[in-house]
């Protein structure tokens, strides 16, 4: 079954002498590498991975330096960015022993991405009792907010485009790479000196007569 794979593979690997270090990393080298991706002739999900390794029983209490490597950081963080199980006694083990560790992991999981993710929950709660994992929360706290403001934004910009007809859009486009990404690196002036500007990189030109009345011509109209 799934659910015995990890607990196999890391029991045969202690078995034959490998030590904890070298078990540990053959056994979270396998799951971040998608194994088993088919039991039998049904093909194993990444849930399904998921909740196999974090239930296994090896990982409730290792000492610090088991969580040293890569590979046991990368698999933590992807028990942060997954949802589908839960591991408290494990979690709060690694704030104890390696709290660099977690904070390392969550860093590289996404979870600032995801406010209201179980995980941002249990660190949480692990903060009550340590200094670095309630810093650490109080760090996507404050990213968290910050992305959410620069997705207001984005969406501002965005309903603003949206009454632009494909002329305008792209007008304005070169209007843009012509006074920020101009190649010959001359010198777009910001005033309006005349009815028309001449884009002599493109060998073309924008007067009110071919822009009408769109929001291109109040553009390039002289105040």
């Amino acid at each position: 079954m799934i659910a015995n794979y990890y607990e196999q593979r890391f029991q045969r690997l202690m078995d034959a002498g490998e030590g904890l270090a070298r078990a540990l990393e053959g056994t979270a080298l396998a799951y971040l590498d998608g194994k088993p991706a088919r039991h039998g002739n049904q093909k194993v999900t990444r849930e399904q991975r998921h909740i196999a390794f974090w239930s296994c029983s090896f990982l409730t209490d290792l000492p610090a330096p088991a969580w040293q490597s890569q590979s046991m950081m990368l698999a933590l963080a992807q028990y942060m960015g997954q949802e589908r199980v839960s591991n408290m006694v494990m979690l709060a083990n690694v704030a104890a022993v390696a709290p660099d560790v977690l904070i390392r992991a969550a860093r590289c999981s996404g979870l600032i991405l995801t406010q209201y993710s179980p995980r941002r929950t249990e660190l949480d709660q692990l903060a009550a009792s340590e200094p670095s994992i309630a810093e650490l929360c109080n760090v996507l706290e404050i990213l968290t907010v910050a992305h959410r403001e620069r997705q207001g934004a984005v969406a501002k910009w965005q309903n603003m485009l949206t009454e632009l007809s494909p002329f305008e859009f792209l007008s304005y486009a070169s209007l843009y790479a012509f006074e920020h990404l101009v190649l010959d690196g001359s010198t777009w002036l910001p005033h309006r000196p005349t009815r028309k500007r001449t884009c002599r990189w493109l060998g073309t030109q924008l007067t009110t007569s071919c822009s009408g009345n769109s929001p291109i011509a109040r553009t390039i109209r002289p105040g």
